[in-house]
């Protein structure tokens, strides 16, 4: 069963087989090609507001939903990475959607990764955007990650409860500056060098927007949040060389956050995957150009159409 949200709410509902229910937004052309969006972490469904103008561009209708713990999706105890496939599926059924695409980013790049090998049959497109890879393949990928992110890796290989502690410390943090924790956000990424600080500087509304985003992260507390950080650095369940469909990943070459050699490590063992190498990128790339995530899309499906014409 698919509801609406409440009287002037974006948000609506759906209830999966097991009784949880799946929260999300659709932004872009309501008429479009149906593609389904996976949030990054800490975010929430409230990502794809970023996206909307962009995808209205290129025709494409986003579906863009909180996963279990996160926003107003039921928490799911022991999820894992493959569960995310089963729900956008569901809520696809419901909607009527025998095929569609997915697109994700960071800490959404692999849920978006994984549907390659859960559902090729059911994708139009899938873009991935640098993701993490399979830490149960890539070999000592704690050389490769800096800052908060190594910090965060080592207390998931100590202890989750140290991840879950940590989670919930940040949303006390988030509910106590209310907007100002907005007012952070929107100018806490554009300081420093690099290409992420240029794009922050260049998009102080959409940074801003981000802390609003990421606020509804925290809304349930923060355990939802600890199991997407930990999924981040878990074993996808399969082998990269197992990921059928076809995949069009992109990573920028600068990316301090998510290191460009798990994008590369992915391409060059997925057996149908086009690797996109932005150089000179950052992070932010659906900040920078969310035009080129959906152009990358829209080229997809064309050759597929002009294919079968």
């Amino acid at each position: 069963m698919t509801s609406p949200g409440p009287a002037g709410s974006d948000t609506a509902t759906h209830r999966l087989p097991d009784g949880r229910t799946l929260a999300y937004c659709e932004f872009g052309d309501p008429d479009g090609d149906p593609l389904f969006h996976a949030h990054g972490v800490p975010s929430s469904r409230l990502e794809g507001a970023l996206l909307h103008d962009a995808a209205s561009r290129h025709g494409f209708r986003v579906i863009s939903t909180d996963r279990p713990g996160i926003g107003r999706s039921t928490y799911l105890p022991g999820r894992e990475l493959l569960d995310y496939p089963k729900d956008i599926g569901s809520l696809a059924n419901a909607l009527g959607l025998e095929r569609f695409g997915v697109m994700g980013a960071s800490g959404g790049g692999a849920h978006t990764a994984v549907c390659a090998y859960a559902i090729p049959e059911r994708l139009t497109v899938n873009v991935t955007v640098c993701p993490f890879t399979n830490f149960a393949e890539f070999p000592a990928p704690e050389t490769l990650l800096s800052g908060a992110e190594a910090v965060t890796w080592r207390m998931a290989r100590i202890s989750p409860a140290l991840v879950f502690a940590v989670c919930g410390s940040m949303a006390l943090a988030v509910r106590g500056l209310g907007t100002r924790y907005e007012e952070w956000a929107a100018t806490a990424a554009s300081k420093g060098q690099g290409p992420d600080a240029e794009v922050a500087r260049a998009n102080p509304e959409k940074m801003a927007m981000m802390g609003r985003v990421t606020a509804e992260a925290f809304a349930q507390g923060g355990r939802g949040v600890a199991v997407d950080t930990m999924i981040q650095y878990s074993d996808w369940g399969f082998r990269l060389a197992d990921l059928r469909g076809r995949i069009h990943l992109l990573h920028g070459t600068e990316d301090e956050l998510v290191p460009f050699e798990f994008g590369r490590y992915i391409a060059d063992r997925a057996p149908n995957c086009e690797f996109h190498a932005l150089e000179g990128w950052g992070h932010f790339i659906t900040l920078k150009s969310p035009d080129l995530i959906f152009e990358t899309a829209r080229r997809e499906l064309d050759g597929q159409r002009q294919g079968s014409g």
